[in-house]
């Protein structure tokens, strides 16, 4: 009989360590963090979905950046090093002779926390929160610190399908068309 409960005692604390992966693992993060910052790589792309979706410009290089955002209080940095045009003309887009390697005509960005890129938690739309621009100096480098223009949804914490973009302000005629995303994405609950 003791040889029973030793055996489901056991049992019971092999166990437990799975469980707590399990639903560690599951929970959504309050601090997500992207550790590089990538550009676009294919024209028009699309991230999220019905209202909130969000497409893409030409494409775009970098050398490099991180992005940092705080669910709990909509506090959120990103720095991008190197965002450069990898393209030289888009007809499509009415892009022509831009000096491929450069930001070209592009001086002012934002960032963009897409929410429930899927849909699925908010009626098949995801929502989009930006933050104020900032400039996009001659070299692709831009800097931002300090909070989300609006304040975030609780869809943003339920939710772990969340993604980050670099978008246009400027010039006008390109504004939000998406050109970098935030790569390599880590979060924790706990910091």
């Amino acid at each position: 009989m003791n040889f029973k409960r030793y055996a489901s005692a056991v049992a019971s604390l092999l166990a437990l360590p799975a469980f707590i992966a399990i639903n560690a693992n599951s929970a959504p993060a309050q601090e997500l963090r992207w550790e590089t910052v990538m550009g676009v790589k294919q024209t028009g792309d699309q991230v999220g979905v019905g209202t909130g979706a969000v497409f893409g410009g030409a494409p775009w290089e970098t050398t490099g950046g991180s992005v940092h955002v705080n669910l709990a209080n909509g506090k959120v940095r990103f720095y991008v090093k190197g965002l450069i045009l990898s393209v030289g003309s888009v007809p499509s887009l009415g892009v022509l002779g831009v000096p491929i390697g450069t930001p070209g005509p592009v001086t002012r960005v934002k960032g963009t926390l897409v929410c429930d890129v899927d849909g699925t938690a908010n009626g098949g739309n995801s929502i989009d929160f930006d933050t104020p621009a900032t400039t996009l100096d001659t070299k692709g480098e831009a800097h931002f610190s300090g909070r989300f223009v609006k304040s975030l949804d609780s869809v943003c914490s339920s939710e772990n399908d969340n993604a980050f973009l670099i978008r246009i302000v400027e010039p006008a005629g390109f504004a939000n068309a998406w050109i970098a995303f935030g790569a390599v994405r880590t979060g924790s609950s706990t910091e």
